[in-house]
């Protein structure tokens, strides 16, 4: 990239652009992490692909041995384990229960691949919009609105 590179780098760095028909690409790869863009019909979309993680350096809290913590830069870690459990465990929000968030339940994976859909990039979405295809079986538009609306309140 028109730079000699750190001398502590001991990995492999690629850069590869290909054009197609219709769209053309441009990757750059550093050992196995990995950012590609593409270009397909005015439209720039940019993938990133994280292989290994603990190649990244962030600052947060580091755990000691002798049971102190500080605040210091660490390389990322791969688990998310105590995130999900967060997630997924129930909560009380202003002194009512708010039951928990699962991540598996096809309820659920209906809602984030319906608010993942790009034509809600720009203008967002109304309850209206995404209602139906969240809940195709209610035929009642009031309570699939209701039920659409507290599956959102649980995403907040």
């Amino acid at each position: 990239m028109g730079r000699k590179p750190d001398p502590r780098f001991q990995g492999e760095a690629v850069s590869d652009y290909k054009k197609r028909p219709i769209a053309c690409r441009v990757k750059f790869k550093l050992k196995s992490n990995s950012v590609k863009m593409y270009d397909k019909c005015s439209v720039l979309r940019i993938e990133t692909t994280i292989n290994n993680p603990c190649e990244f350096r962030v600052f947060g809290t580091v755990h000691h041995h002798d049971g102190t913590e500080s605040k210091q830069w660490k390389s990322m870690g791969k688990s998310i384990q105590q995130e999900i459990v967060t997630i997924c465990s129930g909560k009380t929000v202003k002194g009512k229960r708010v039951s928990c968030f699962n991540v598996g339940s096809p309820d659920i994976m209906r809602v984030m691949e319906t608010l993942s859909v790009g034509r809600y990039l720009i203008n967002g979405f109304r309850n209206k919009d995404i209602s139906e295809p969240i809940f195709p079986k209610v035929q009642d538009a009031k309570k699939r609105s209701s039920k659409t609306s507290c599956r959102l309140k649980k995403l907040r």
